[in-house]
């Protein structure tokens, strides 16, 4: 019973020294690939097959970020295809507040995009709102740098969080769109998408050392109560 004990404490003391990092808090490789977002969560999902056709039809966002970059992902049900002219883009309420940015040109919308990112046949770039807050106008050609990236129906993106003000723990509102308003997703008009920005110091998930740790401690406890029974 010694034994067993002394076991069970060595588990937990490494369990409790082991390294847990924020799921969201990550750097992705802009390649299409979707290995690098695993364990970070999608911060919106959408009905398959609503709305337009399968390049326009987005089925899932999810956003990361660093201490320097904000990285977006969106996923399509058939392919990207920019072919035809068409857009992908998402607008991001870089202040949380609807009296500033872009409201709709009906001045519905909840919230106010201070920024796009955006991707067409001819623009590739973020965008910073201009005019009216009911003109869907946009710096262009624009000076904030922006990266971006596809492969089948993944799009990925990446800007620096200096482009617009960002820090940890700021919580922005987005709302994601392709082909020219065919498909949305997050309600622009009742609720946006939200996501808060992720810091290293966030516990929250374990990283993969901290699973083969307590996959140790368990086959070592497994291994000892066998021969205690032989």
């Amino acid at each position: 019973m010694k034994k067993l004990l002394i076991v069970l404490f060595v588990m937990v003391t490494l369990m409790a020294s082991a390294s847990f990092a924020k799921a969201e808090y990550a750097t992705i490789t802009l390649d299409g690939n979707t290995v690098d977002w695993a364990g970070i969560s999608a911060i919106g999902t959408d009905d398959p097959n609503d709305t337009g056709n399968g390049n326009y039809d987005l089925l899932s966002a999810y956003m990361a970020n660093n201490d320097s970059d904000l990285f977006l992902r969106l996923d399509v049900a058939n392919y990207i295809d920019i072919s035809a002219g068409n857009s992908y883009q998402l607008w991001i309420d870089a202040d949380n507040k609807s009296t500033t940015g872009f409201i709709g040109a009906g001045g519905t919308w909840a919230f106010g995009a201070d920024y796009r990112l955006y991707m067409d046949k001819w623009y590739i770039g973020l965008q910073a709102h201009t005019g009216s807050q009911t003109s869907d106008t946009w710096q262009y050609p624009s000076s904030l740098e922006a990266m971006v990236s596809w492969d089948a129906g993944v799009l990925e993106m990446q800007t620096a969080l200096s482009n617009m003000g960002l820090s940890e723990g700021d919580i922005i509102k987005v709302v994601g769109n392709a082909g020219w308003y065919s498909d949305m997703i997050g309600d622009p008009d009742y609720t946006p998408l939200s996501y808060t920005m992720a810091s290293d110091s966030t516990s929250v998930v374990p990283e993969p050392s901290s699973m083969i740790l307590l996959g140790t401690g368990l086959c070592g406890l497994f291994s000892y109560i066998g021969k205690k029974k032989k």
